[in-house]
């Protein structure tokens, strides 16, 4: 049961931050729907991460005393940000 964490962790993800490569082939940017679908079903499957950890996972990929500590989810924030200013 650890595959479906990780699933949901890796497809966020990548719906997540796919949608900034491909929104220069976009036709109309950022308000294609397909590249707002993908932020939103990004964000959705992280947020049922959270849930699926917390909540239903027999075993814990990522335990949930790190998803609610500040300063791993400040790092992991200011690692994004360094990710999304070198695009």
């Amino acid at each position: 049961m650890i595959v479906v964490g990780m699933f949901l962790t890796v497809f966020g993800f990548v719906l997540l931050l796919l949608p900034f490569s491909l929104t220069g082939y976009a036709p109309y940017g950022w308000r294609t729907p397909y590249i707002i679908a993908m932020f939103v079903v990004g964000g959705v499957l992280l947020a049922a991460f959270v849930v699926w950890e917390r909540f239903f996972a027999p075993v814990q990929y990522f335990p949930f005393k790190y998803l609610k500590d500040r300063t791993i989810l400040a790092a992991c924030g200011l690692y994004g940000i360094m990710f999304l200013s070198i695009l």
